[in-house]
């Protein structure tokens, strides 16, 4: 890709030593059938074998490697975001991937000039082998009640997050407080009716 040209998505991936699972979130990321992307990994310093992994699934002129120290996932994450050029922006985190090849071309394929994001169902894989299913919900009556969607499941125009970041006095519901944020906000969202991720959740 032309580093002049402005990708689509922007796929951030946050990771710290996550040898053994960030393949998976790479080759599925490979494997998708929109390629209209570039992909940014914000590493915190990995002592393991993760930017190894990484790198033949890294394109060059297209995708970014950052590897420093930061202040955990959500400063990481905030990193990603600044340094996105594409018109959406969505996150998958190591170990996380695709439902299915299709999701960025379905997801793509909603956007229009009102629409400021998109979200959708996915599916939380435990370390015990169980899974559960996660839909998107209807984010002005469910946000009360827990996160309405999975953040994984989540595509915001750039503009519109850089405006809502996360926030980092969340140690960990910077994402609830990000999507809670662009609701009160007037964010137009649209629902998805798909499931659009694999969310790998550690014990």
């Amino acid at each position: 890709m032309n580093p002049k040209v402005q990708p689509f998505f922007s796929i951030v991936t946050a990771v710290y030593n996550a040898e053994k699972v960030i393949e998976e979130t790479a080759a599925s990321l490979r494997d998708q059938d929109f390629g209209d992307f570039e992909w940014i990994v914000v590493d915190g310093g990995s002592t393991d074998r993760t930017l190894e992994v990484i790198r033949p699934y890294v394109v060059e002129g297209r995708d970014t490697i950052i590897s420093e120290p930061d202040r955990g996932v959500y400063d990481a994450m905030n990193k990603g975001l600044r340094r996105a050029r594409g018109k959406v922006v969505q996150f998958q985190n190591a170990g996380d991937r695709f439902a299915d090849a299709a999701v960025l071309g379905a997801v793509a394929a909603e956007f229009d000039d009102e629409v400021e994001a998109v979200y959708g169902d996915a599916i939380y894989e435990l370390a015990n082998g169980l899974t559960i299913f996660k839909p998107g919900l209807d984010i002005a009556i469910d946000q009360y009640r827990s996160i309405p969607f999975c953040h994984q499941s989540l595509y915001t125009r750039r503009e519109t997050h850089l405006r809502h970041p996360f926030d980092l006095t969340y140690r960990i519901a910077a994402d609830y407080a990000m999507i809670a944020a662009m609701h009160q906000a007037g964010v137009r969202m649209k629902r998805l009716k798909r499931t659009l991720n694999v969310d790998t959740i550690e014990p």
